[in-house]
This record gives structure tokens, sequence and C-alpha cells, in this order.
């Protein structure tokens, strides 16, 4: 066998582990957007091998990756569970989301009449899956219209930190849009303000409606901690 073939081998194997672990990830987070992992719950090893296909070698590299993103929890001597936040920690974790994506906002450079085309596409996808009590559908739609969003700021530093502490509050965001649908207040998850701000250039507007969604009601504080008790 030649070094070129060896080595063909090689990546071809490393693409498969890297898909394999892509895999876990996706199927753990669509668990937990799904609430069928829920915060304090443990996730194990074999558990997802087994359910996912794959060995425990991807399935630990997914579990790190999820880990280092602060959506599961490492402990050395139990294993990993899914991230269960104090009600004090998760004030602080959307006071600073909060400082971050104004700041963001603030700096945002005016999508061009062809940028908006694709951020409609996505509002509307946000509210047929609110319209149509699918949690997940709107999650899915919301994460691409909030990241293009802030895509258009050049602080592209503060950037990348709004999005690790958005993917690290995923547990709570998907509780809190469950527990919208659940109240049938699905209009709260329309993001046409947003988009209209948009539209209009309208900081001050986009500012404003910004800080209204990082505000966090009452009803979703008791039920985030009922979902972890």
């Amino acid at each position: 066998m030649s070094a070129e073939t060896v080595d063909q081998d090689v990546i071809a194997t490393a693409s498969a582990s890297g898909r394999s672990v892509g895999v876990v990830v996706a199927a753990i987070r669509d668990h937990i957007r799904r609430q069928e992992l829920l915060p304090g719950e443990q996730v194990r090893q074999s558990d997802w091998a087994e359910r996912v296909g794959v060995s425990r070698v991807p399935v630990r590299e997914a579990l790190n990756s999820l880990a280092l993103a602060g959506i599961l929890t490492h402990d050395p001597n139990r294993g990993f569970f899914v991230t269960k936040y104090t009600r004090a920690e998760l004030a602080q974790l959307y006071y600073v989301r909060g400082v971050i994506e104004v700041e963001c906002v603030r700096a945002l450079e005016w999508p061009s009449e062809d940028e908006l085309v694709p951020l409609r596409h996505w509002a509307d996808k946000m509210a047929a899956a609110a319209a149509a009590g699918d949690a997940l559908g709107w999650l899915e739609a919301h994460d691409v219209f909030h990241s293009m969003v802030l895509s258009h700021s050049p602080l592209t530093v503060l950037v990348y930190e709004a999005e690790r502490l958005y993917a690290r509050t995923e547990g709570f965001r998907s509780m809190r849009a469950h527990n919208t649908l659940e109240r049938s207040h699905s209009e709260q998850l329309s993001h046409n303000r947003i988009l209209e701000a948009l539209e209009a250039r309208d900081r001050e507007r986009l500012i404003a409606l910004f800080s209204e969604e990082l505000q966090v009601k009452d009803s979703d504080w008791m039920q985030w901690i009922r979902n972890a008790s």
C-alpha cells in the first residue's frame, strides 16, 4: 500500500469521525430543544453510542464539545449532565448577553435590500412555526435569524462572544419557547418588529427590541426551577 493510499485512508477515517461527532452533537441538542433532556439530567456515553449507532469515541468528543460550550457540565467522577444553572447564574448570563448584543446592535451596519431577503424568509419561518406550535422549528429558524442579524455588526469579537453565550443558554431558551407556546402566546415569538426596525433603519427601536427579548419573565424562571427539580 502506498503512502498516498495510507494518507487517504487516514483522511477518510478522520472525516468519518468528524461527521459522527457532529451527528451526536446535533442529536443531543435536538433532545434538549425538545425538552426530552432536562437541566441536571445525565447524558451517558453508552446510551448515546447505542442510540446514534456510533462508537463511544465520537460520543466522548461530542460531550466534551458540548461541555466546552456550556450546554453540558462535566463532573470527572460522575459524568456529563445537562447544565443546570441557578436563577442567579441565568440572570448573570442574560445580563451579559444583553450588554454584548446591544453593543453589537449599536454598531450594526444596515443590511441592504438583498440582505433583507433571507432575514424576511427566516422571520416568516419563525412565524409559521410559532403558529403551528412547533417550538423546535421556531428555535432552528431563530438560530439562523439571530446569527444573521448580529453578523452585520463589525464588532466581530463581541459577536463571537454573543454567539457563545447564546449557545450556552440553549436549554433555557428552548424551555422559554415551549413555555410560551404552551401558554398560547405565539405572538410573543414573532420577530416581525425586529425585521421592521431593520427595514426602517431605526436603531433605537432595534436596541429596545433586543433588550426586551432578553428580559426573562417570572413564569419562565418558575418553569426552569420545576424542570431542574
